[in-house]
């Protein structure tokens, strides 16, 4: 073999151990999560990138019984925003997810959180289930919402009669989001709002009153996003009416679990970092329902004698999550907190 073709092969296995080592870099899930996607996600998500502490750390004694939800860019449809500045992609999802992390019942990772992760394409709300499900079970999420902006804008109707007029002026916010189950994939109902917030004058009626409402009208798409002018306007007011309704309608889907009807739900096996339970189908339990976990309360004993006194009320120890419903009272649950302290026979409750 000649000089040249010795440096042809060298250049080649060079070459492959250097794409070997670019590849394996990658952290696994995050590989995983990559390569699901298209060829610009490839080249958005080349770099490696840590999981946030975050997403698998511990979440606190009452947090950690939260549903979490995570919330994507959404798509505008409409034809009036793309002639605003507006940040409505992610500025929409963010006012939605501030109204529904007033609920203790929900913790909310914000729309930026996943933006590292997310195509440009993506970050317009172009983005399919399997994409944003995969996103969601990396940052620990338990549901994930996207969807479509169908409307935001204000309009404005006139008319004249002989005596007096006729003005409304009224802000629409329409939207229509996709909700996914993130343990198991499946799909939750459509949650489709529209809201309307309007101003109406009629009968002899000062032309100056219109004023400040027509200014609105004309320059709305020039107030600045998120400022005080902004939420007060017939359009902000319609954006919050429409948050208000969004939370209730996620309530009604993503709810705590019901109690379960045996009467001492427990802990009844424990593998590694699986645990399985007494309860099942006939409680009407789903995927994703999480339990506290409660020890049996420590022994008391007094201190001179040693007499054993009793016990101790029980603590809560550790929070179960459901992974699969096995049969109509067994059920699979993952460990996500107090792995160390959870035994064979504590109970559990739905909190």
């Amino acid at each position: 073999m000649n000089f040249r073709s010795q440096f042809k092969y060298l250049f080649m296995w060079m070459s492959l151990s250097v794409l070997g080592a670019c590849t394996s870099g990658l952290e696994p899930t995050l590989q995983t999560l990559v390569m699901s996607s298209d060829a610009d996600s490839l080249a958005a998500g080349s770099r490696s990138v840590a999981r946030p502490a975050w997403a698998t750390e511990g979440r606190g004694d009452t947090a950690a019984l939260s549903q979490v939800v995570l919330l994507l860019p959404m798509k505008d449809e409409t034809t009036y925003l793309k002639r605003s500045v507006w940040p409505v992609q992610t500025g929409i999802p963010a006012v939605l997810g501030d109204s529904l992390a007033t609920n203790p019942f929900y913790r909310v990772l914000p729309v930026d959180s996943a933006a590292v992760f997310l195509t440009e394409d993506e970050r317009l709300g172009n983005m399919g289930a399997d994409r944003a499900i995969a996103i969601g079970r990396f940052l620990g999420a338990d549901w994930v919402l996207f969807g479509k902006i169908k409307g935001l804008t204000m309009d404005r109707l006139t008319a004249t009669v002989p005596l007096g007029g006729h003005r409304r002026y009224s802000g629409v916010a329409r939207v229509h989001l996709f909700l996914y189950n993130v343990v198991d994939g499946r799909r939750g109902p459509d949650i489709v709002v529209e809201e309307e917030i309007n101003s109406k004058r009629t009968g002899i009626t000062n032309p100056a009153s219109h004023v400040h409402l027509d200014r609105q009208f004309r320059y709305i798409d020039q107030i600045p996003w998120a400022t005080e002018d902004f939420t007060t306007s017939l359009v902000g007011q319609a954006l919050a009416a429409c948050a208000a309704r969004f939370v209730e309608q996620v309530a009604e889907i993503v709810k705590p679990p019901p109690t379960p009807g045996v009467s001492e739900p427990k802990i009844i096996d424990i593998d590694g970092d699986s645990a399985y339970i007494n309860i099942g189908l006939v409680d009407g339990i789903q995927n994703g329902d999480k339990f506290g976990v409660w020890d049996k309360g420590r022994e008391l004993r007094d201190p001179e004698t040693g007499q054993s006194l009793g016990h101790a009320l029980p603590r809560r120890v550790g929070v179960v999550q459901v992974e699969q419903v096995l049969s109509d009272n067994l059920t699979l649950a993952r460990i996500l907190d107090g792995q160390a302290s959870i035994l064979q026979g504590y109970s559990i409750r739905p909190e």
